[in-house]
């Protein structure tokens, strides 16, 4: 038996850490207020405005009549609930002249409504259409329904045949599991977004693998293309010969088709979201997509893939920006396109003119979250300076434009592109606990936001990082989402078989994959302005590849008692520490363990010359089962 227990006091630059303890977040922030929801609340059934379950003929019209006319009674006092009395299902066959993205889609100028499902089904036969949008409300409640699509917008086949030299594989398809075919002419519809593939376990040898993006395969695949070689088979050909990495004859291919903002839901710039017991079995592209709004709540949603299907939907499940309040729990999440959780600000594309100490942005209804009395950074990402702060005196809002006159004029320095944006500092946080998130193509949980609690949940399968907290590609300023993320606690989460993607975007970021968590920011250590506050406490590391955790360009960062059990030997990639710290300052590193660890030898932290102030103490690695 090889074991290895590590006490280092390391202080680089001959500095003092004193190594006093960062703060647990406590919950900050509740869920949300669907109190107005009482005995005074109007009903309004489909079935009174035509709808019929389980009959299959289409219920759009009635179903949106019925929305209509309960919301011609309802104000900021008056509830009102749009009721499915019976447990059926209900098809949503929308009309060619509706051209929005979403079925129903309204918005509710300070009105309080519930659509409530009572166990119904909502199914629909288009592919790149989603079911609600609702903008401006005082309170949207949606619970009790569940969602589906008759054919799913992707292609799946099995592959049976792979030419290393055509850079080719050739495939079997499945019809009878209501996929397309990888030729249908739905792939070659303008309104998409995006079209890629990647590979599947067929599930074959392991069940509980099945639709787990296959080990060290690509998960963005471009396809060159695609010509059919018999009934239900094709060769698709592609342009890099890495695309063929990781894969065996008997594993899937998927053929992605999907369009960004076509999800099942979408809110934007209300007080009040509040999901709760909703089903989500197919999408065209994520499933919850909330923007600019107060308080939004997920309380028990599920997003899985109805039986005999492998995938549920083609983007990420929970695509939440600028909004002030963010509460998860007890989620259940399996088989997505893209992230489980995308956490984010945005406001560096959306800036039209600054004069003074006013800034106009366009798209204001995503910022509807913000409010007179916040703070507002001025932010140079790539240099990772903060060039001012200023507070929100006033708010304006003409159209869709919204212009904030602060307290003290926007810094000369700051000028509106990709590399400086500003963001909101006094958004009161995220709560992610109780909650299971399995197979994604990428990563788990991504945060990009202050004051955060992830607790208690279940990461596992899924081919990026199980949790990243990350800013974005900030050392090129090519930022889309992201933010100087600080106030986090990350406790009592079990992550497992998670980043096992040597190719985890593309065949450029090798380097950036089979980490199971990173804390990343893209600042200087010089500067300061870093990720910051961050306690990583109490978490099981399950099967993990490469790294346990990353940290980079963050500062005052603990990692207390967590245990990292059974790292597994990946032929891809060379195996690196427990643990690895560069341009950081002020880490302490305290009470971990890595057992049954097949690379004992390996000292349990690897810390970087440009890192100051780590604390490392009492920590152990063994190849044995405990060390003890």
């Amino acid at each position: 038996m090889v074991f290895l227990r590590v006490v280092i006091s390391l202080c680089l630059l001959m500095s003092v850490y004193a190594n006093a303890a960062i703060e647990l977040v406590e919950e900050p922030v509740t869920k949300g207020d669907i109190s107005l929801f009482g005995s005074l609340t109007l009903y309004f059934k489909v079935e009174d405005y035509g709808a019929v379950a389980n009959d299959g003929v289409d219920d759009f019209d009635a179903i949106n009549r019925t929305i209509i006319a309960a919301l011609e009674s309802s104000s900021a006092t008056q509830a009102v609930a749009v009721v499915f009395i019976t447990n059926g299902k209900y098809i949503i066959d929308i009309p060619a002249s509706h051209t929005q993205a979403q079925a129903f889609s309204f918005t509710g100028e300070d009105k309080v409504l519930w659509i409530k499902g009572n166990n119904s089904q909502l199914v629909s036969p288009q592919l790149n259409r989603g079911f609600f949008r609702f903008d401006k409300f005082k309170t949207i409640y949606v619970s009790g329904l569940t969602f589906d699509l008759e054919t799913m917008p992707h292609s799946l086949s099995k592959i049976t045949a792979i030419d290393d030299e055509g850079i080719s594989i050739t495939t079997k398809g499945f019809p009878g599991l209501n996929t397309l075919a990888p030729d249908d002419g739905f792939f070659a519809e303008p309104s998409l977004t995006g079209k890629f593939g990647f590979f599947l376990d067929s599930g074959a040898k392991h069940p509980s693998l099945k639709g787990k993006i296959v080990n060290n395969s690509a998960i963005t695949v471009a396809v060159k293309s695609i010509s059919k070689r018999g009934d239900n088979t094709y060769k698709y050909t592609f342009g890099n010969a890495k695309y063929l990495s990781g894969i065996s004859p008997g594993d899937l291919f998927i053929r992605m088709a999907r369009t960004n903002g076509r999800g099942t839901f979408k809110f934007t710039a209300n007080e009040t979201v509040y999901v709760e017991k909703v089903k989500i079995h197919a999408s065209a592209a994520g499933s919850f997509n909330a923007t600019g709004n107060k308080s939004v709540t997920f309380d028990r949603v599920t997003v899985k893939p109805r039986t005999g299907r492998y995938y549920a939907t083609n983007a990420d499940s929970f695509h939440l920006k600028n909004n002030r309040s963010i509460y998860i729990d007890s989620a259940f999440q399996e088989s997505v396109g893209d992230d489980f959780v995308n956490i984010s600000q945005n406001t560096s594309l959306n800036i039209e003119s600054i004069n003074g100490n006013q800034i106009t942005l366009r798209n204001g209804l995503s910022l509807a979250s913000y409010i007179i009395g916040d703070t507002i950074d001025f932010f140079d990402s790539i240099n990772a300076v903060t060039l001012g702060s200023a507070t929100i005196l006033a708010i304006a809002r003409t159209g869709n434009k919204i212009t904030f006159t602060l307290s003290d004029s926007i810094p000369a320095e700051f000028d509106a592109n990709k590399s400086h944006w500003m963001q909101n500092t006094s958004f009161d946080g995220v709560v992610i606990k109780n909650s299971r998130f399995i197979k994604s193509r990428r990563h788990g949980i991504l945060v990009r936001t202050p004051r955060v609690l992830l607790k208690n949940n279940t990461i596992k399968f899924n081919s990026g990082a199980g949790i990243a907290i990350n800013t974005e590609n900030g050392t090129t300023g090519n930022f889309s989402e992201g933010y100087i993320g600080h106030t986090i606690t990350i406790t009592d989460n079990v992550l497992e078989r998670n980043s096992f993607n040597a190719l985890h975007n593309s065949p450029e970021h090798e380097d950036f994959a089979q980490i199971s968590m990173y804390i990343q920011g893209d600042g200087v250590l010089s500067q300061k302005k870093l990720l910051h506050d961050i306690v990583i406490k109490n978490n099981t590391f399950k099967f993990w590849v490469r790294k346990g955790i990353y940290i980079h360009s963050a500062r005052d960062v603990d990692v207390i008692n967590n245990q990292f059990i059974n790292r597994v030997r990946f032929p891809y990639v060379p195996q690196d520490n427990v643990i690895a710290v560069s341009a950081a300052s002020n880490i302490n590193i305290t009470g971990n363990s890595s057992t049954k660890d097949n690379m004992p030898s390996k000292p349990f932290v690897n810390v970087a010359g440009n890192t100051e102030h780590v604390n490392i103490n009492n920590n152990c690695v063994t190849s044995a089962p405990s060390c003890e």
